[in-house]
């Protein structure tokens, strides 16, 4: 769909760092809550041993090739396989220590039985979020067509990652997640649905299709 390679490289001859790691796959489970739902699932974070890690603001701009113009084109060239986006990222961790970073992320499903996301990270420190976008849309020939602002609370427990994302005129969705192994995968989605039920997430909270997908259909191309 995109030549993430080509994308990539532009991004780390402008002095963007990839952020290197063995070859682990992002597993995840997803939760629309209810009205200060958050407040209860973040104590009970606390009672079994997790802590408040950090908190983010967070301006995205997603991108695809710069002759589709409608959510159906996009959705016919497999807008859940392949996400390339741009993160301007205000995060404030837990001993009050604050960093604005730029990231490039790219994104690949990858297909079969335990499928997920294969994520290429590259980093820069500051506000670079206009001179990033400019480099897609001259360099890569692609164009914005998703922007969303969101607050971020980062949770961690044990070695899954909780986030809790407020998101205007929508409320707050919940995302737990880990970093596994391919073949780790199955164990990883048993423990995240295990996770999010102890945490008192209902069945029903979980989203038909993940939640950006949702947001995309009613918000892109505006």
């Amino acid at each position: 769909m995109y030549m993430v390679e080509h994308i990539e490289h532009s991004f780390v001859s402008a002095d963007y760092t990839p952020q290197h790691k063995e070859t682990l796959f992002e597993v995840e489970e997803q939760a629309k809550l209810d009205p200060d739902q958050h407040l209860e699932i973040q104590e009970q974070i606390v009672r079994l041993g997790g802590a408040h890690t950090a908190d983010e603001f967070i301006q995205d701009e997603f991108f695809c090739p710069a002759d589709i113009t409608s959510y159906d084109e996009l959705e016919k060239r497999a807008l859940n396989e392949q996400i390339v986006r741009i993160r301007k990222s205000i995060r404030q961790d837990y001993r009050g220590d604050t960093v604005t970073t730029t990231t490039l992320t790219t994104k690949a499903m990858q297909k079969g039985k335990d499928a997920a996301w294969d994520e290429h990270v590259f980093s820069k420190t500051g506000d670079h979020l206009t001179e990033a976008s400019h480099l897609l849309t001259t360099d890569a020939g692609l164009k914005p067509y998703y922007k969303i602002s969101k607050s971020r609370s980062e949770w961690q427990l044990g070695d899954t990652t909780i986030s809790f994302d407020a998101i205007p005129d929508y409320g707050i969705f919940m995302e737990a997640e880990q970093q596994k192994e391919k073949a780790d995968i199955p164990a990883a989605r048993s423990a995240l649905k295990r996770i999010m039920k102890n945490l008192g997430v209902r069945a029903d909270q979980k989203p038909k299709q993940s939640i950006m997908k949702e947001l995309v259909r009613t918000r892109s191309f505006a």
